[in-house]
């Protein structure tokens, strides 16, 4: 801890502590009787002597920066911004709690742990030149546990009139925050909660501002579990650009006038993210909420949501349905304008006319969201619908369905959030969906080898296309990539089960999108999601078997199930390949590929696609031998599991033989179909 005292204060202290030492061998020699006195004259200088030395600083900003994924790159940038931004000498103090993962951005020493920083003036963009305060190791941003030692630690060595949290990394909304690829975690709001409620209370101080530089923060839900914490916060409802805040503005702003109180720098937060990202994004938005309209927002919410509930039962939902259904509906159709909603509720005049009771309440809940809402920015693509703040509302189908349940019934990720507790908007809508309102299930006819031609489709957006095998058999499914970033994922149209996906990172993985495997008769439902504004082209077809003969070698690459290190090329595809076995005697099947950066498993199905023999090696080959007494055809099948990268199949005819072997092509007892064994492998 720096310790920024004169001079002449410091050699007043040390005369001061050595007169100390001095009185304390005296009284030390006397009796009881003379100690009163002079302890009660040394009472003067306890507040120079006894009181620790903790800096005090006009601002103290705490940034919990979780680069332990795919954003590790941003994240340094947004150091080098705030390194940028603070003077030498600053009145402002930023300590920085930075984890880093192997694999994504090799600068600043590719360290992989989690560091703790004092921010320092420095302009250099690319590496990072803070103050280095301790060395914590790998640490799990997804635990509660890390975030309120960060906490601690900051309330525990500094001071400051105005304190400031800010929170960075992926966000999801309700469903939680800061995903640790590490450790495979990630923040529930509860988990969030319970750091900030411990530290708060240890040190008996609250924040001025909080705020969340993720994506779909600014849901009511998440706003609601910090109202007790600070009287301020800023998310976006929408997603947020990989550079996130504009930190250089936002700190050299905050230089020029360190005595700023919390709703100035929320303002500037607001604004400057306006000025970075309108002409450059259509879809973003953020805004700054006022949680002390809590106190009075909370039965308004609660008289809404029971007419609600009351219209419902009354038989007349398909109104409510309806003012959904011309609501703004964000993150992946999992969150709508709370604003917008109740707008569009007061918008049919023959429900208001017929439940006075309910345009009352809508009246006034719209009056204190809007006095929630401090600051909104929202670009002009959302026609005005962007209003500062979300509630979750999903639309049902099969994907929403089981977050649907566990939001109304406070369990899993949602559990023990205050918002449910508090109101009764989970029971309005386990009315909704269960009269089955907000059913969203339409499917495309998709026809195999049919393409669907160029689709336009938007961030958050899903279209939904569902296709008929009749044929028992291999089959591809192809997205092409026209513009943009999409994901493909593939769904049982029976019972709606997940079968697969490819979740490339278009362009940089490539740009086709693709699942390939075996399937029995069925219908299937594929479901393109948007990750930016794209366009794309699908096809489904029937897969045509390459043919590989003996003595010959063919190389192939791909993603994996699991993709690498970094959560890139990941998508199920299995490489089949028929083989003819047309004379006799010993063959060796070679699966060959570079295992440190790749795992490939190899398979030899018979022409049934029944398994007979399996290699799971993780080393860097894979190899079966077989003696056929027999003509046969050979399905190999190669499935990636984990990296990205290629491999080579050969297969070597040894040695000719007349005679019959114990290891014979006859079918085993192993008969897996190829579907089960598909799901097997997922």
């Amino acid at each position: 801890m720096k310790i920024r005292q004169k001079n002449a204060s410091f050699l007043l202290s040390f005369v001061v502590i050595m007169l100390f030492f001095t009185i304390y061998i005296d009284v030390y020699s006397r009796n009881v009787s003379e100690i009163k006195p002079i302890v009660s004259a040394l009472e003067i200088c306890e507040p120079d002597v006894l009181e620790p030395m903790v800096e005090h600083f006009d601002w103290l900003i705490m940034i919990y920066l979780d680069g332990d994924n795919n954003l590790e790159e941003d994240a340094i940038n947004d150091f080098n911004e705030l390194e940028d931004g603070i003077e030498v000498g600053s009145s402002i103090a930023i300590i920085v709690l930075f984890d880093r993962i192997p694999g994504e951005d090799s600068l600043n020493d590719d360290w992989t742990g989690t560091r703790l920083f004092n921010v320092t003036s420095d302009s250099d963009a690319t590496n990072i030149n803070s103050e280095l305060l301790e060395d914590w190791g790998e640490k799990n941003m997804g635990e509660s546990n890390t975030l309120e030692l960060f906490i601690n630690y900051c309330f525990d060595k500094y001071t400051a009139d105005n304190y400031w949290l800010n929170i960075w990394d992926h966000g999801g909304g309700v469903v939680g925050l800061c995903t640790d690829d590490t450790d495979s975690d990630f923040l529930t709001l509860d988990e969030m909660q319970q750091a900030i409620d411990a530290s708060t209370t240890l040190y008996a101080q609250d924040f001025d501002l909080i705020s969340h530089d993720a994506c779909y923060m600014n849901m009511i839900e998440v706003a609601y579990e910090l109202e007790e914490y600070t009287d301020y916060f800023v998310g976006s409802e929408e997603s947020v650009p990989l550079d996130g805040f504009d930190y250089l503005t936002i700190i050299s702003q905050l230089e020029s006038d360190t005595s700023m109180n919390e709703t100035t720098l929320a303002e500037i937060i607001v604004d400057s993210y306006n000025a970075s990202y309108d002409s450059i994004y259509y879809d973003v938005a953020l805004s700054c909420l006022n949680l002390s309209v809590f106190d009075t927002l909370i039965p308004n919410v609660n008289n809404f949501a029971g007419y609600l509930s009351l219209v419902i039962d009354d038989g007349q939902g398909a109104s409510i349905e309806n003012a959904y259904f011309n609501t703004l509906i964000l993150m992946f159709d999992y969150s709508i304008d709370f604003i917008n909603f109740v707008e569009e509720i007061m918008a049919d005049t023959t429900l208001m006319a017929t439940y006075p009771d309910l345009n009352s309440a809508a009246q006034d809940l719209l009056s204190n969201l809007t006095s929630l809402v401090l600051f909104n920015y929202q670009n002009s693509y959302y026609s005005g619908d962007a209003n500062g703040v979300t509630i979750f509302m999903p639309l049902m189908n099969f994907i929403n369905s089981p977050d649907i349940d566990d939001y109304i019934n406070s369990s899993v990720n949602y559990a023990n959030i205050d918002w449910q507790t508090d109101t009764f908007w989970d029971e309005f809508l386990a009315d909704f969906y269960s009269n089955c309102f907000g059913v969203s299930l339409a499917y495309e006819e998709l026809l195999l080898g049919v393409s669907t031609g160029t689709q336009t489709i938007s961030l958050g957006e899903g279209h939904l296309y569902a296709f008929e095998v009749v044929e028992e058999g291999p089959y591809d499914i192809r997205v092409n990539i026209v513009d943009g970033d999409v994901d493909l994922y593939l769904f049982n149209g029976t019972d709606l089960s997940d079968m697969a996906y490819s979740k490339l990172y278009n362009s940089i993985d490539g740009s086709i999108e693709r699942i390939r495997g075996y399937f029995i008769p069925g219908i299937y439902i594929v479901d393109i999601i948007g990750w930016m504004y794209s366009s794309y082209n699908l096809v489904v077809n029937q897969y045509t078997l390459p043919i590989v003969e003996p003595s010959e070698s063919i190389t192939v690459s791909s993603g994996t199930a699991l993709g690498d290190e970094s959560g890139h090329y990941q998508q199920i595809v299995y490489h089949y390949f028929e083989v003819p076995i047309t004379e006799l005697g010993n063959y060796t099947f070679s699966l060959s590929y570079n295992s440190h950066a790749v795992n490939y498993d190899l398979f030899l199905l018979n022409k049934a696609y029944n398994l007979q023999y399996y290699s799971e090696s993780t080393s860097s080959l894979d190899s079966i031998t077989v003696s056929f007494s027999e003509s046969a055809t050979v399905i190999v099948c190669i499935f990636g599991l984990t990296g990205y990268g290629s491999f080579t199949l050969e297969i070597i005819h040894l040695t000719p033989t007349s005679e019959t072997s114990g290891l014979t092509f006859i079918f085993s007892f192993i008969a897996l179909l190829g579907m089960a064994f598909w799901k097997t492998k997922n």
